[in-house]
């Protein structure tokens, strides 16, 4: 993951809180469970299933912004100096939903946050 975006610590938060979930689900009835290495790795699995679309999402976008931001070719210092700025109100918009969509934890009340005070939802349409 390149730092272009500042996604790499989230993902990996996000990854732990997907994999929490998975074991509290596992675990939650009887805490003193003892997984086979058959029951592990089918978990892993699952958890491996469930993050793989959006951490390989996020590292192609990190790379299209490195490849970007690079300006190697005309085209991309094109897109840096004419297009990218025209295009905030989108890539905002983009970005907030990201966020939003990040995995949270199943098993603790996550609503602390008022997701209607202005802010926000900045850029999201419902």
């Amino acid at each position: 993951m390149t730092p272009d975006l500042g996604f790499g610590a989230n993902l990996a938060m996000e990854n732990a809180v997907g994999l929490a979930n998975i074991l509290h689900r596992e675990l939650a009835a009887n805490l003193k469970r003892h997984l086979t290495r058959a029951e592990a790795e089918e978990i892993l699995q699952e958890y491996q299933d469930s993050r793989y679309k959006r951490s390989k999402a996020l590292v192609e976008l990190s790379g299209q912004f490195t490849r970007i931001n690079s300006q190697e070719t005309r085209k991309e210092e094109s897109i840096v100096r004419d297009i990218i700025p025209k295009t905030i109100p989108q890539a905002l918009d983009r970005m907030t939903r990201i966020v939003r969509a990040a995995a949270k934890l199943d098993y603790v009340g996550n609503r602390l946050i008022n997701e209607n005070a202005k802010g926000w939802g900045i850029g999201v349409k419902s």
